[in-house]
């Protein structure tokens, strides 16, 4: 399959089809499965690579990362064997956390949802200007895409990305689709959008969620735990986010 499609910004180009991390690290949104991906994957940068390499064989070229080193070792394990590095879009919860991604091909940082929800303007900023002392995109990822959406537009706060859940029930948001939506366009004039927890944790069926979120986000990180998840996520992912 061909690699997809990117966007860019200020001479950067980000995959639209990210891999998401948040299986590797055993995240809490997948409920009774979050302790059989942290037995699985956690510090297991072996078997990380292994999903890495499925995805980029099916087309995805970027990857969306947690500040964990086990999981800049997978990326770094996994290139030895790929054609070419992978574009990595990072998040981070400290300064210290920008020294790990220095050692990838990173573009992109955001601060994390556990920083951007406190929602504390100087915070966010000493952090992303750091970020972008070391010449990359910058902006916020959140858990709560209403409230963060109305601070930003309300704030009037510059950023480069804004990383949000977005699925067509609404799984993980703190308000209605309908009106994320509205506060999306609201803010995002010069911004890369890009969906998060599309597939709500597994509860959505790819195809129609897929093609839903397509709609709306120019970019999407989908985590997977298989092979077989890869190949069934990413190609539908691949077909919709492809132009």
């Amino acid at each position: 399959m061909r690699p997809e499609s990117f966007v860019r910004m200020k001479g950067k180009k980000i995959p639209r089809v990210l891999l998401g991390t948040s299986p590797f690290i055993g995240a809490g949104q997948f409920g009774f499965r979050s302790l059989l991906y942290y037995r699985a994957f956690y510090d297991n940068p072996e078997r990380i690579a292994r999903i890495i390499c499925k995805s980029y064989e099916i087309g995805v070229r970027g990857i969306q990362v947690l500040p964990y080193s086990f999981i800049i070792k997978a990326i770094k394990e996994a290139e030895k064997s790929l054609d070419s590095g992978l574009i990595v879009v990072g998040s981070i919860e400290d300064e210290r956390d920008i020294e790990m991604f220095k050692d990838v091909n990173t573009v992109a940082v955001l601060t994390h949802a556990s920083v951007t929800d406190v929602k504390d303007v100087k915070l966010v900023y000493k952090l992303l200007d750091k970020a972008k002392d070391e010449g990359y995109l910058t902006g916020v990822a959140t858990h709560k895409p209403y409230s963060i959406l109305k601070w930003i537009r309300d704030k009037e706060l510059k950023m480069d990305l804004l990383m949000l859940p977005i699925n067509k029930e609404g799984i993980f948001a703190d308000g209605d689709m309908k009106k994320i939506v509205e506060l999306i366009e609201d803010v995002r004039k010069d911004k890369i959008i890009i969906a998060k927890k599309a597939l709500a944790a597994g509860r959505l069926k790819p195809e129609t969620a897929l093609k839903y979120v397509a709609e709306i986000a120019d970019v999407v990180a989908i985590g997977v735990a298989s092979e077989k998840a890869a190949e069934e996520s990413f190609s539908i992912a691949l077909r919709y986010f492809r132009s």
